[in-house]
């Protein structure tokens, strides 16, 4: 603190090893003041409300009788619009509490656990194995990024969905339609499917099955796709055939 401001004094730089852990949001956030932060953050939301409002006096009304080529060229301005509502990246993690000290959303590699980050004052809302979501001041988050237990610090990421017409795009609903040969169309009923674009950890506790007397697995079935499994000390044990 600056002595006799109440201020947070600017921060010195982060050592090559330290920096290299963060984003260049975070590492923004991190070596910023408080007051500069809630000053970007007050300026950069009335950008946002300025914009928002040109936006809804030019936006075109989408008339119900559009051809699909209106439609389509409708939706990429409407995107373009709106992606010029987003805050700032850097901004996006901020809660500018006015009575209370700024915190920071972060998500983080963390060789610990849960505990250890909770011991430091910060506040974890989800894992997955060693990836935590977290909210903690500026200090709390410079203490955290120089343990060694920390692998990677950055700022959360504002995710959209990328498709607007799923069902038409992929002509879902002229399956649906009836027809001579199935009047009903069909509707998938009955139908499970499952795309698995990597693989599968099915140890992972998101598919565990807490029920007891289950196995342990909300896993059903899976098809292992190579011809050997392996003995207790981990060796290959080759099979006549690829099990299903």
């Amino acid at each position: 603190m600056e002595k006799g401001t109440g201020r947070t004094s600017k921060k010195k730089g982060f050592s090559k090893e330290v920096s290299s852990k963060m984003d260049s949001s975070m590492r923004r956030l991190l070596l910023q003041n408080e007051d500069e932060i809630r000053k970007r953050y007050r300026t950069d939301l009335s950008r946002i409300r300025k914009r928002s409002k040109e936006i809804r006096e030019i936006t075109p009304k989408l008339r119900s009788i559009a051809t699909d080529r209106e439609r389509n060229t409708f939706i990429r301005y409407r995107e373009s619009l709106l992606a010029e509502l987003l805050p700032r990246r850097d901004l996006f993690a901020v809660f500018p509490d006015l009575l209370k000290p700024l915190k920071i959303r972060a998500i983080v590699n963390f060789t610990g656990n849960r505990s250890d980050l909770e011991n430091l004052g910060i506040e974890v809302h989800s894992q997955a194995q060693d990836i935590f979501t977290i909210t903690g001041t500026q200090k709390q988050l410079n203490d955290l990024v120089s343990k060694p237990s920390c692998r990677r610090l950055r700022s959360p990421r504002m995710l959209f969905p990328e498709v607007e017409d799923a069902c038409g795009q992929a002509e879902i609903t002229e399956i649906h339609d009836p027809r001579p040969a199935n009047p009903n169309g069909f509707q998938g009923d009955g139908i499970l499917i499952g795309i698995i674009d990597s693989c599968l950890d099915v140890t992972h506790h998101g598919f565990r099955d807490p029920t007891p007397g289950a196995h342990d697995s909300r896993v059903l079935y899976y098809w292992a796709q190579i011809n050997h499994t392996q003995d207790p000390w981990g060796n290959p044990v080759v099979q006549p055939a690829a099990p299903g």
